[in-house]
């Protein structure tokens, strides 16, 4: 093994200060005898198995700590270059190989993500030039300067800085590691549906059946309902528009939606009549998920007047409109109207025997 710029190496147990896990160098300099290295990924520590009554302490509960989904790596660690010599020729350090998914060999078909690869290249082009990185992290023995220097010069933050610098450590200091995964993202309002040509797995938590392969097989397998794909989709919603308004409760659409476009295959019973076959669990939309289509692809103001008629829509629940512009001092005014009904009758003036009611009085209040 040599040691190189870039290279990731497996260190199999505690030495040097370092932890168990997975490593890369980023400077190697012969002259001056170290080498700077980053932790990738930790192993996780050894459990010891004993028998016999477990310890007061190990009884007692301990307040969970908040763990992080994803932690950023790229802290520095200074090594003298013959302890890990003498760790490679103990077999303690083991040169290993990083390959990255096919995905980022692919060319990307999306401007907005070819853009943001571009402003990610620009502002990362000192990290990538291996003497400069190497000439700053010797003179300076960190990566503050350099940070600081790259988001003063590209008007970005030093949060933005380190996390592109923790994307190199991970996935190789080359330019093919800043690939944006626009692909994994679950934004608000984004769909994750599937199709046949799509190499993703369904989106979600696992369900019990594969955490329970996971911890017996080591994989975790496919589950037994698949996910959402556009083909479903649209049936939902092609069937759901056959519905007459006002839509009956959610368990019955559900039942009308797979009665309409999933039930395909019939049979005769034995009076000749014309029955439903019964699906599979994995051929139709469960009631989650048709459920999820009508409340999330449907605006809340139609899914209110799906609940009721056109007419009892436009008179209680359509939305009052109205402007007023005399006596306001500007643009922004804002009123307070407030009616009541008053306590006293009013006559005619022609007849006083005439009753004609009891008058409203609008106040109005206004607030600048």
């Amino acid at each position: 093994m040599h040691l190189m710029h870039n290279q990731a190496f497996k260190l199999t147990t505690e030495a040097l200060g370092l932890p168990e896990g997975i490593f890369r160098i980023v400077v190697d300099d012969s002259p001056s005898d170290i080498t700077y290295c980053v932790l990738i990924k930790q192993e996780s520590p050894r459990i010891n198995v004993r028998g016999g009554r477990p310890r007061i302490e190990d009884q007692k509960l301990k307040r969970k700590k908040r763990i992080p989904q994803k932690s950023l790596v790229g802290s520095l660690h200074a090594i003298c270059r013959k302890d890990l010599i003498e760790l490679i020729e103990s077999h303690e350090l083991i040169s290993i190989s990083l390959e990255l998914p096919g995905l980022y060999y692919k060319p990307i078909d999306q401007p907005s993500a070819q853009n943001a690869f571009d402003k990610r290249c620009r502002v990362m082009e000192q990290f990538l030039d291996n003497e400069k990185l190497a000439e700053s992290i010797l003179i300076h023995g960190n990566l503050g300067h350099l940070v600081s220097e790259t988001a003063q010069q590209h008007k970005v933050s030093k949060s933005y800085v380190y996390k592109l610098w923790s994307i190199l450590c991970a996935f190789g200091l080359t330019k093919t590691s800043l690939r944006t995964r626009w692909d994994k993202c679950g934004a608000p309002g984004k769909r994750r549906d599937l199709s046949a040509s799509s190499a993703r797995k369904k989106a979600g938590r696992k369900t019990f059946a594969q955490r329970l392969s996971k911890l017996l097989y080591g994989c975790w397998g496919e589950p037994v309902q698949p996910g959402m794909n556009t083909v479903w989709r649209a049936k939902i919603m092609m069937a759901d528009k056959g519905i007459a308004t006002p839509k009956p409760s959610m368990p019955e659409r559900h039942k009308r939606i797979i009665a309409s476009q999933f039930t395909t295959a019939m049979r005769y019973d034995d009076n000749g009549n014309i029955v439903a076959i019964d699906l599979e669990k994995d051929q139709y939309p469960n009631y989650r998920q048709v459920k999820r289509v009508l409340t999330e692809d449907i605006e809340e103001i139609y899914r209110i007047r799906e609940k009721t008629s056109s007419g009892h829509f436009e008179r209680a629940l359509r939305g009052l409109s109205g402007y007023s512009w005399e006596g306001s001092e500007g643009p922004g005014l804002m009123y307070a109207i407030d009616s009541t009904i008053g306590d006293v009758y009013l006559r005619s003036s022609i007849d006083p025997n005439w009753i004609i009611g009891r008058p409203i009085v609008e106040g109005v209040q206004n607030f600048v």
